[in-house]
């Protein structure tokens, strides 16, 4: 009785042996796998944040491209004062490359006197188009507005004078609309004009002189 109780005891003993072993490959297969599994998600990881370095470059680029290069637009007339029925040069600067704007011209009154739409801006920011001032344009001074096409804050303006009886450097007028120096110059021919009359007389009453006493 005690030998088969011994033999009961060692195979017991062997059994509980042999589980304890499948327990222990049944775990060091566990680790291997999750090993292999968390080998297998640092690429993922490596990838997503590759992918998210590159999203946030490509915004950084996105916002240089809309924001940084046109942060600071400007508009010039040149030039800056004419006579109605003048043509003049208006530019711009710092828009968004590759964009359009429009052009809007208009009075002291806010009144429109003229629209350029579809401008075409270069590469560089800049652009440039000629209009020619309305030949009934009341003198004073006109707000010449570019403004984005597709970002109405991208905008600037500049100051154009029409003025009237005078060209583009400011020569003024007299009360019957003529120019001064024009008035000037008239009475400077007829000055010249009396003195070459009145040399002559003189040069033909002295050769009569001459003549008479020979």
């Amino acid at each position: 009785a005690n030998e088969d109780a011994s033999t009961t005891a060692s195979a017991d003993a062997d059994s509980a042996s042999e589980a304890a072993a499948q327990a222990a490959a049944t775990a060091d297969a566990d680790s291997e796998a999750a090993a292999d599994a968390s080998a297998a998600a640092d690429p993922d990881a490596d990838a997503a944040a590759s992918a998210a370095a590159t999203a946030d470059a490509s915004a950084d680029a996105s916002g240089t491209a809309d924001g940084d290069e046109a942060t600071d637009p400007s508009v010039t007339v040149e030039p800056d004062s004419v006579q109605a029925g003048d043509e003049v040069e208006i530019s711009g600067e710092g828009f968004v490359p590759g964009s359009t704007v429009t052009v809007v011209i208009t009075d002291a009154d806010g009144n429109v006197v003229g629209t350029i739409e579809g401008v075409d801006v270069e590469q560089d920011g800049t652009f440039a188009v000629t209009w020619t001032v309305p030949e009934d344009t009341e003198p004073g001074d006109l707000t010449v507005t570019a403004t984005d096409d597709s970002d109405s804050d991208i905008t600037d303006s500049a100051t154009l004078s029409v003025v009237v009886g005078a060209d583009a450097t400011g020569e003024s007028t007299d009360s019957d609309g003529l120019a001064r120096t024009g008035v000037g110059t008239m009475w400077l021919v007829v000055g010249l004009s009396l003195l070459l009359l009145l040399a002559g007389t003189t040069a033909l009453v002295a050769k009569k002189r001459a003549k008479a006493a020979v």
